[in-house]
């Protein structure tokens, strides 16, 4: 899982990587250095938690996908089953493009099996 993390962040335009429980527990990051990884794992999993109970009410299934747009970048958040990769992005990145990297380092997460975390 390192390998795909540090792979994907040297694509151009991606801030960082961090793969998060749904309740907000970094299994691992590699977040840039401005990036706190432990307040972006909590809000993460807060704004999942908020967001699949508004789907619940409107009995859509589970989320796939969300992107977050701010005026200084992207995050994009990608259902790994029981875990969440989120990727942060800056504000110029072409996401069409991007996404092919995105769901390719999904993918090969997915395919490492169910993720544990002790604590």
């Amino acid at each position: 899982m390192h390998e795909v993390l540090d792979e994907l962040v040297t694509v151009p335009g991606i801030k960082g990587g961090i793969v998060v429980t749904p309740d907000g527990i970094v299994v691992i990051s590699r977040l840039a250095n401005e990036l706190d990884e432990d307040t972006t794992a909590a809000l993460v999993g807060n704004v999942v938690t908020q967001t699949l109970k508004l789907l619940s009410l409107g009995r859509y299934e589970d989320m796939d996908r969300m992107i977050l747009s701010a005026s200084r970048g992207k995050i994009v958040i990608e259902n790994l089953g029981n875990c969440l990769l989120v990727v942060v992005t800056n504000q110029f990145i072409n996401l069409d493009v991007t996404f092919l990297e995105i769901k390719s380092a999904a993918k090969r997460i997915r395919q490492l099996g169910t993720l544990t975390v002790s604590g």
